[in-house]
């Protein structure tokens, strides 16, 4: 009975019928609930206590479980909560290809736009090449998600504010129905039902902490950047001290109107510092050009885009 009540609140909370499910009802969360061994207490922290997340209790077999951290806090969309109470995992392919590319021992990691830690806690727990975690997240509440979510790693610093090209304290869009869909630029956000939120971002300055930590104790680093739309322009602030050590770059590319990429910039920083360009969408390796060309539509989809030593 267990079983059949399990498998049908899977098929519930399938990712494509999410999009039909708008919203799911208390009859089908409590199901779920029974189904699933899930509780939702609120998440108390020192700047608010959180209603709108469920807490899981990971099975052995998810990328996200490990031993001292069974637990994980999701925020309750329409988008990143059905494929993890479906699936347990989030963007486990994407991970594998990044973790193939990297040859150096003791990397840091740099993960900007954190959200609620999904992305660090996988990669952490599946290579231990990778011996610290640095986190940028400047939205409060995945923030602090985040930090419930990776405290049992000692190996991560996490950071509340985001990376940009300029110092400031600015609004941010934030999607309604999808807590991964957040951005300084609204054309980034797929759905009018959206709020703002001030957030801190900074631009990377090596002289300056943590980015002068993270250049000194690492010789090798995998990148990741997940910003709806700044990810370009990010990653041609860096600087030379940062693209030399980065053995793999993820980073997401949004085809949105108004963005404003320096692409003989990004040329010439593919050209001195990295080999290949491979698209995690199409499975297969680009040119230049062709990643130019992707990068300057406007259709709103995007594609994770590897830039590979």
């Amino acid at each position: 009975m267990r079983k059949i009540i399990k498998d049908t609140i899977k098929l519930l909370f399938n990712p494509f019928l999410s999009r039909i499910l708008k919203r799911y009802s208390w009859h089908t969360f409590k199901l779920w609930k029974v189904a699933n061994k899930i509780d939702f207490p609120p998440l108390a922290t020192k700047n608010s206590v959180q209603f709108s997340h469920a807490k899981l209790t990971l099975k052995a077999s998810s990328p996200l479980y490990r031993a001292s951290a069974k637990d994980l806090y999701i925020n309750v969309d329409e988008t990143i909560f059905p494929q993890i109470i479906t699936h347990q995992e989030w963007g486990t392919s994407n991970n594998e290809q990044i973790l193939s590319h990297l040859r150096g021992e003791s990397i840091g990691l740099i993960d900007v736009g954190a959200n609620v830690g999904l992305f660090t806690r996988q990669m952490l727990i599946a290579s231990k090449k990778i011996t610290h975690a640095y986190c940028f997240e400047p939205e409060i509440s995945n923030f602090e998600l985040a930090a419930a979510n990776l405290k049992n790693f000692t190996n991560v610093s996490l950071f509340n504010f985001g990376l940009a090209d300029v110092n400031k304290t600015i609004d941010v869009s934030v999607n309604l129905t999808n807590s991964g869909n957040i951005s300084l630029n609204k054309n980034a956000i797929l759905n009018t039902i959206c709020g703002t939120e001030k957030v801190e971002i900074r631009r990377p300055d090596i002289s300056k902490e943590p980015f002068s930590s993270i250049i000194r104790n690492h010789n090798s680093l995998v990148y990741k950047s997940d910003t709806e739309g700044l990810d370009e322009v990010i990653f041609t602030h860096l600087g030379t001290n940062f693209w030399k050590k980065i053995e793999c770059a993820m980073l997401e590319i949004s085809r949105i109107p108004d963005k404003k990429i320096d692409y003989d910039n990004m040329n010439e920083i593919y050209k001195n510092h990295f080999s290949k360009i491979y698209s995690l969408n199409r499975n297969s390796f680009l040119e230049f050009s062709e990643y130019v060309t992707y990068s300057n539509g406007t259709d709103r989809t995007f594609d994770d885009i590897l830039f590979i030593k």
